[in-house]
């Protein structure tokens, strides 16, 4: 019987039929006759798939489904996607309680290489949501079985003791306790040591900058990302906390209500950009989700009405006063969700992308709220494909992830029938642009400026690519995204060199660039640009809006140097740019007075 897209298939046996299972200590001569009579069987609860010599392949439980964190989810799926690493050929998850009654998930395996647990987190999270993905990855020569050929349980090694001879230490003081705390809600993770390695847990450069944030706010200090590359533990930088000056932390303000306001540099340079685009559709985001279940369209327009309310970014459209830029918020817009139904259409998933096509092609008028359009598209009677579009000017990436978590819980609250589960914002999307102009009026100001006008001192280089095309007279936004994977012994080499240079994956990313680059044109001066989310303050998490910075950081590859010098430079080089990272981009072109040309990119391609 099928059950799922990867070849799965569910065992009906007779008596000990699973005897023809090829698994460890079961053979076909221990199949014994059936004791239920010729020519019946029953489900044996087993998943198995067909291997290519026509064997069963035993592959877990069909009634492993277990409910953690409010999620049901099935045991065997997360097996079978541990199992489809390259080097792991037997898996076991498991769901413990530790003795404050939290369920944790642990997954044993057997692999024939040393696999880094960041390494196998990884894996894990590019197939399966967040809370899926088990707390603790033991390694075992064989996973131990009973007389039956099922897993024995009782040998498996407690995780919490593994944990315990594996360098686990709780925490020992309230500093401590802050950080533990912190680090889980910003890995996803459970029952954090004070010794466990930040990036080893699966941290990276850009949740170490979320994190900051909330270090900073937490204990008044102004920590900054080399702290955390120097000190990756719990009981690294608690030290360097408690040694830390005390800083007052001061929260983003609300402003007064007023006819107009302040525009952020961010939302000014999408004006721009939006005056100068012929097409006006460049910075369109288009986005489709798909649900699967009962779900209520009046419900569902009641929700998003619910977000309109909720995020000022929403009604928020855009006038010239004084010939100023200037951001308008609506009281209210008006919204309704239309539902189309594509049930008789022959081909209905072509006729979403059509319509995704077509949403993504449609032009905004910045000067008319709301920036968004929504449509919910029905398939069959479970099934909708909701197409969401919104302008950049009033969203970005982190955004979206804000607005569809704050969807889900809404609407679960609204289906129930009660009440917007989540509470009024403090501030907006305005308190910020103004909060953003006050810190450039400020004297560090010129400590931001300095920094950038001494990176770009000079003769700036201009990357010339070989290519067999003319560059077009006029710079255009057509692309293309693809992607690779690489090899599993690869990426646990960069990740062990990062980890002795004291470095990120996202460095050696950069360094690995440079060098392409260098090999490519023979240029030993390259300037690559990077987005950066701009949510340093940690009043900004749950905000909706264009926050998002480009940080143009300067490397000077050179032929004779190692790959371990490239990397340490381009590390510095990334951190100075993530450390000053408040400074606009826009502003720091106008500083450096930069020629423009309608075919490049000002500062870097």
């Amino acid at each position: 019987v099928p059950v799922g897209v990867s070849g799965e298939i569910m065992i009906a046996g007779a008596g000990l039929s699973r005897g023809y299972l090829n698994r460890p200590g079961l053979t076909q001569e221990k199949f014994v006759d059936n004791p239920f009579g010729p020519g019946k069987m029953y489900k044996t609860g087993d998943l198995g798939r067909w291997t290519s010599d026509g064997q069963i392949e035993f592959i877990g439980r069909r009634d492993g489904q277990v409910k953690l964190r409010g999620y049901r989810i099935e045991l065997a799926e997360i097996q079978q996607s541990l199992l489809e690493h390259a080097a792991i050929g037997q898996a076991h998850i498991r769901l413990y309680t530790d003795g404050e009654g939290e369920k944790y998930l642990c997954a044993y395996y057997v692999a024939d290489t040393e696999l880094d647990t960041a390494v196998l987190r990884q894996h894990l999270a590019a197939r399966l949501p967040e809370y899926m993905i088990p707390n603790f990855f033991i390694p075992l020569e064989q996973i131990p079985r009973n007389q039956n050929g099922k897993v024995d349980r009782k040998a498996l090694p407690d995780p919490q003791a593994e944990a315990t001879t594996t360098g686990f230490c709780a925490p020992r003081n309230e500093t401590e306790r802050v950080l533990v705390r912190i680090w889980e809600e910003t890995l996803g993770l459970d029952r954090i040591g004070v010794h466990h390695n930040f990036f080893d847990l699966g941290g990276h450069s850009l949740k170490a900058i979320r994190m900051l944030s909330r270090l900073n706010k937490a204990f008044s200090v102004e920590l900054s990302l080399r702290h955390i590359f120097h000190e990756p533990t719990v009981a690294g930088l608690a030290q360097v906390i408690e040694q830390s000056e005390k800083r007052v932390h001061l929260d983003i303000e609300a402003l007064g209500k007023e006819e107009h306001y302040a525009v952020s540099h961010g939302q000014r340079r999408l004006w721009v950009l939006h005056q100068l685009d012929i097409q006006k559709t460049s910075y369109n985001i288009p986005a489709a989700f798909v649900f699967k279940g009962a779900l209520d369209p009046e419900v569902f327009e009641k929700t998003i009405v619910a977000l309109i309310d909720r995020h000022e970014s929403l009604r928020t459209q855009f006038v010239t006063v004084d010939q100023a830029l200037r951001q308008v918020i609506l009281n209210r817009v008006g919204f309704r969700l239309p539902v189309e139904d594509l049930r008789k259409v022959k081909e209905p998933m072509e006729m979403v992308r059509h319509i995704v096509d077509e949403e993504s092609q449609t032009v905004f008028t910045l000067e008319e709220a709301p920036l968004f359009r929504a449509r919910l598209l029905r398939l069959a009677e479970e099934e909708y494909v909701f197409v969401f579009t919104l302008h950049h000017i009033i969203s970005d990436g982190w955004s979206m992830q804000v607005l569809f978590a704050e969807a889900m819980q809404i609407y679960g609250a609204f289906a129930r029938g009660q009440a917007n589960p989540l509470p009024p914002l403090r501030i907006q999307y305005k308190d910020y642009a103004a909060w953003q102009a006050r810190q450039l009026e400020q004297d560090s100001l010129r400590q931001l400026q300095g920094y950038w006008m001494e990176q770009f001192a000079g003769v700036l280089p201009v990357l010339d690519l070989p290519t067999a095309r003319p560059r077009p007279k006029v710079l255009r936004s057509e692309g293309k995204t693809t992607g690779t994977t690489l090899n599993p012994k690869v990426v646990q080499g960069l990740q062990k060199i990062t980890r002795e240079r004291g470095s990120s994956m996202f460095s050696a990313l950069i360094g690995m660039l440079n060098i392409l680059l260098h090999k490519y044109t023979g240029q030993e001066d390259i300037i690559v640009g990077t987005p950066i989310a701009g949510r340093q303050h940690a009043d900004l998490e749950n905000q909706i809006g264009f926050f998002v910075n480009t940080l143009a950081i300067r490397c000077r590859p050179e032929q004779t140097q190692s790959f371990s010098a490239i990397l340490d430079q381009a590390h510095q080089q990334v951190l100075g740019a993530f450390e000053h990272q408040l400074y606009p981009f826009d502003k720091l072109v106008e500083d450096l007075e930069l020629e423009r040309t309608t075919n490049r990119s000002p500062l870097f391609d």
